[in-house]
Protein backbone atom coordinates (compact mmCIF):
# COMPACT_ATOMS: atom_id res chain seq x y z
CA UNK A 1 0.00 0.00 0.00
CA UNK A 2 1.37 3.27 -1.15
CA UNK A 3 1.51 5.76 2.08
CA UNK A 4 2.23 9.52 2.68
CA UNK A 5 5.03 9.91 5.76
CA UNK A 6 3.32 12.71 8.13
CA UNK A 7 5.53 12.36 11.13
CA UNK A 8 9.01 11.16 10.75
CA UNK A 9 8.96 7.48 12.12
CA UNK A 10 12.43 6.45 14.48
CA UNK A 11 14.56 3.83 13.83
CA UNK A 12 15.29 2.07 10.55
CA UNK A 13 12.85 0.27 7.91
CA UNK A 14 14.49 -2.55 5.89
CA UNK A 15 17.98 -0.88 7.11
CA UNK A 16 17.66 2.45 5.80
CA UNK A 17 16.17 5.73 7.24
CA UNK A 18 12.46 6.18 7.00
CA UNK A 19 11.54 8.84 4.30
CA UNK A 20 11.05 12.81 5.13
CA UNK A 21 7.31 13.40 5.97
CA UNK A 22 5.66 14.08 2.69
CA UNK A 23 7.35 11.46 0.48
CA UNK A 24 5.58 8.72 -0.56
CA UNK A 25 6.07 4.73 0.77
CA UNK A 26 5.35 1.61 -0.72
CA UNK A 27 4.82 -0.44 2.29
CA UNK A 28 2.78 -3.87 3.36
CA UNK A 29 -0.90 -3.89 4.38
CA UNK A 30 -0.10 -4.80 7.96
CA UNK A 31 2.73 -2.26 8.39
CA UNK A 32 0.68 0.60 6.43
CA UNK A 33 -2.92 -0.14 8.69
CA UNK A 34 -0.90 -0.12 11.69
CA UNK A 35 1.25 3.38 10.78
CA UNK A 36 -2.22 4.49 9.64
CA UNK A 37 -4.17 3.83 12.56
CA UNK A 38 -1.05 5.02 14.52
CA UNK A 39 -1.54 8.54 12.73
CA UNK A 40 2.07 8.21 11.15
CA UNK A 41 1.17 7.68 7.46
CA UNK A 42 -1.82 8.44 5.50
CA UNK A 43 -3.21 5.90 2.72
CA UNK A 44 -2.17 7.74 -0.85
CA UNK A 45 -5.22 6.96 -3.46
CA UNK A 46 -4.12 6.81 -6.96
CA UNK A 47 -6.20 8.16 -9.63
CA UNK A 48 -6.39 6.33 -12.46
CA UNK A 49 -6.85 8.11 -15.78
CA UNK A 50 -9.61 8.41 -17.67
CA UNK A 51 -10.41 4.87 -19.60
CA UNK A 52 -10.56 5.37 -23.37
CA UNK A 53 -14.29 4.09 -23.21
CA UNK A 54 -15.61 7.44 -23.48
CA UNK A 55 -14.12 8.09 -26.61
CA UNK A 56 -16.47 9.61 -28.86
CA UNK A 57 -16.96 6.38 -31.20
CA UNK A 58 -18.15 7.60 -34.62
CA UNK A 59 -19.42 4.83 -37.92
CA UNK A 60 -17.15 4.90 -40.33
CA UNK A 61 -17.05 7.28 -43.43
CA UNK A 62 -18.63 4.96 -46.53
CA UNK A 63 -15.45 5.41 -49.44
CA UNK A 64 -16.14 7.83 -52.04
CA UNK A 65 -18.67 10.23 -49.60
CA UNK A 66 -17.15 13.65 -48.14
CA UNK A 67 -18.83 13.92 -44.81
CA UNK A 68 -16.99 17.18 -43.05
CA UNK A 69 -19.27 20.14 -43.95
CA UNK A 70 -17.55 22.92 -45.79
CA UNK A 71 -16.38 25.85 -44.09
CA UNK A 72 -16.70 27.93 -47.29
CA UNK A 73 -20.46 29.03 -47.51
CA UNK A 74 -20.34 28.94 -51.35
CA UNK A 75 -19.85 25.49 -51.59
Amino acid sequence: MKARIKVQPTGLYNGDAWPEPGQVVDLPDHVAEGMIAAGIVEQVVEVKPESKSRTEKRPAARKGVETRKSDDASA
